[in-house]
C-alpha cells in the first residue's frame, strides 16, 4: 500500500467528528496521538481512561480480527485499543463517547442473546458470524452495528498511522531527506566557513 492509497483509506475515518476532515491533517493528528501513547508507555505504561477492562478486551479482540497478525503486525501489536481509548478520552464528545460505549455493551448483549456468552468467549466461527452481521448493520444510527462501523474505521485509522506500520509495512519515509546538524556551512561571498 502506498501513502496516497493509505490517505484515501484514512479519509474514511474522517467521517468521525473528532478526526480532521483533510487526510493529511488526519494523518498528522493520529501520528501525534501515537507519539503521546509511546511517551506514556515509556514513562509508566498506558492506563485506560475510558474503556473498562471488559470493553478493552472486546475492542482488542475485534481490532485484531479486523487486522490480524500475519507476516505483518496486527492491530494489537500497534496498540490500536490504547489509541482508541485516548481518542475517546480526549477528543470525543460526551454524547459520542456514551453512544460508543453503549454500542460496545450492545455487542456483548447480542452475543449473549445469541450464544449465551460474551463476544470474547465465543469460538472463532461464532465471532466471525457475529462480526459479519454487525458489518451489515454498520450504517445504522445507534447500537452495536454503528459502534462496530466506528470501531472498524478507527482500527484502520490507528493501524495505518502507527509509526511501525508506516516505516516497516508501508515503507513511508517519516521525515523526507536527511538532516546533518554538525556540518560546515560555506557562505557565498565570504570565502570562509562558519
Amino acid at each position: 500500500m502506498r501513502r496516497r492509497h493509505m490517505l484515501k483509506v484514512i479519509g474514511a475515518a474522517a467521517a468521525l467528528p473528532f478526526v480532521p476532515s483533510r487526510s493529511n491533517a488526519a494523518v498528522r493528528f493520529a501520528e501525534s496521538m501515537h507519539r503521546r501513547l509511546e511517551a506514556e508507555r515509556a514513562l509508566h505504561g498506558y492506563a485506560l481512561r475510558v474503556l473498562s477492562p471488559e470493553q478493552n478486551e472486546l475492542v482488542t479482540m475485534i481490532a485484531e480480527m479486523i487486522i490480524p497478525e500475519t507476516d505483518t503486525p496486527g492491530a494489537t501489536a500497534v496498540h490500536v485499543n490504547e489509541f482508541l481509548d485516548l481518542l475517546l478520552a480526549e477528543w470525543s464528545s460526551d454524547a459520542d463517547k456514551t453512544r460508543f460505549l453503549a454500542g460496545l455493551d450492545a455487542i456483548d448483549r447480542e452475543s449473549r442473546a445469541t450464544y449465551g456468552k460474551r463476544f470474547v468467549e465465543l469460538g472463532e466461527a461464532e465471532r466471525v458470524l457475529t462480526l459479519r452481521a454487525l458489518d451489515g448493520m454498520r450504517n445504522t444510527q445507534e447500537g452495536a452495528g454503528r459502534t462496530f462501523g466506528e470501531l472498524k474505521r478507527l482500527t484502520v485509522y490507528g493501524y495505518f498511522t502507527a509509526e511501525p506500520i508506516q516505516k516497516n509495512v508501508l515503507k513511508t519515509v517519516m521525515w523526507p531527506g536527511r538532516y546533518d546538524g554538525c556540518v560546515p556551512v560555506v557562505l557565498q561571498g565570504s570565502g570562509g566557513q562558519r
